[in-house]
């Protein structure tokens, strides 16, 4: 059973546990997609850094960690578009979502998608993310939240013979236009979570 689960937005001083949960996961998401010597040689500490830029004030990326016992047990990192085709008025990007193996199937991964949707800015109709083919635990977490394949796709930053899809979400209002109401597609409970998260980010990015 789970603890008592806090969502905030995350700070420099989190990258370090920010960086440990994100190469758990991959480890475990991405065992048999990459290469097992790859992935064991993965370090956190190859991470922090960019975590550190990702967190700081006026890094234009909004960070939300889950704590769970006071421990990060999962991260989500969101912006505007970065795809030529919408920008960031025509869609909000979910860049990567993770949570470390031991708290999959535990609602994290809902409470921190919720927490994404709502705070996307109110005049940005969609929530786009990225994610690996192969991901099939993460496609079946968003399709059950709502998302569903918008027709996009890119060779992954994985390599060959690798494919992104995109996803995407429509975000209906339920209140007044003011920012202060978030949208209405939040999902249903989470009974399995994500074995990862979208595809952006990964060992060589």
């Amino acid at each position: 059973m789970i603890g008592r689960m806090n969502l905030r937005h995350a700070t420099p001083e989190d990258a370090e546990a920010i960086a440990k949960v994100h190469v758990d996961a991959w480890r475990i998401a991405f065992r048999g997609v990459l290469p097992d010597a790859e992935l064991d040689a993965l370090h956190w500490t190859q991470r922090v850094g960019g975590w550190r830029e990702r967190t700081a004030p006026g890094s234009g990326v909004t960070v939300l960690v889950a704590d769970v016992a006071d421990e990060v047990a999962g991260f989500a990192a969101s912006g505007p578009s970065r795809d030529p085709d919408l920008g960031p008025d025509r869609a909000w990007e979910l860049y990567m979502m993770y949570l470390g193996p031991a708290s999959w199937r535990r609602g994290i991964g809902t409470a921190l998608l919720r927490r994404t949707i709502e705070a996307v800015p109110v005049h940005v109709p969609a929530l786009v993310l990225w994610v690996l083919d192969e991901n099939i635990r993460a496609r079946s977490f968003y399709e059950r939240h709502g998302l569903a394949p918008d027709g996009t796709s890119r060779p992954s930053m994985l390599g060959p013979p690798y494919t992104d899809f995109r996803y995407r979400m429509t975000l209906r209002r339920t209140g007044p236009s003011d920012g202060t109401t978030p949208p209405d597609r939040t999902g249903p409970p989470d009974r399995t979570g994500p074995s990862g998260g979208s595809a952006p980010s990964g060992p060589r990015g």
